[in-house]
């Protein structure tokens, strides 16, 4: 049985000249634009937090809903805006395809925690729309009153957060970390 494996680095297409300026204009207004974003939900959710607001279940939604904002904003600024610690602008320092096992392990799980909290945020956003619309709809009904209960928002906040870490976790768990050397020498 013959098996040959060939040393056969492949050769990536370079970027052309403008890439690298449009690459770090588009980042720094990407980090601009999330210290914006985290300054309004922190003034939402001080607003949120006070205690009139946390009397009824669609305010504890929301709360519920910005605090997964606010941890999306965080994991998406620590995981796709790394561009100010190492800086490549010298084109011999230039490397496509090196990452540390902290940026590997940064990656892996803050983009899993990202998932998370990007389709909680969703999930919650669509109950809270629910509950809405079913408590105008049907306002004399004793179950549904239920739903405008502020304990009931909590459950579901925690239901939430479990069915989409658990959804999550069952495809970031089949990720492997592993070393792989380039060395064809």
């Amino acid at each position: 049985m013959d098996t040959t494996t060939h040393n056969i680095m492949v050769s990536y297409i370079s970027p052309p000249d403008w890439y690298n300026d449009v690459y770090y204009v588009f980042n720094y207004t990407i980090c601009i634009m999330q210290f914006f974003g985290f300054a309004i939900n922190l003034i939402h959710f001080s607003i949120l937090t006070r205690p009139q607001m946390r009397s009824n279940a669609i305010y504890r939604l929301m709360i519920g809903i910005c605090s997964c904002d606010l941890l999306t904003q965080i994991n998406t600024f620590l995981i796709f805006s790394p561009f100010w610690i190492r800086d490549s602008s010298k084109k011999e320092e230039e490397c496509y395809m090196s990452h540390t096992y902290f940026d590997a392990l940064l990656y892996l799980h803050g983009t899993t925690v990202l998932d998370i909290t990007q389709r909680a945020a969703s999930w919650m956003a669509l109950f809270m729309a629910l509950y809405r619309t079913l408590s105008v709809m049907f306002p004399l009904n004793v179950r549904l009153q239920k739903l405008s209960k502020p304990i009931f928002a909590i459950w579901t906040i925690i239901g939430v957060l479990i069915f989409t870490s658990l959804t999550t976790w069952m495809v970031q768990a089949r990720r492997i970390i592993r070393e792989y050397e380039w060395d064809y020498e």
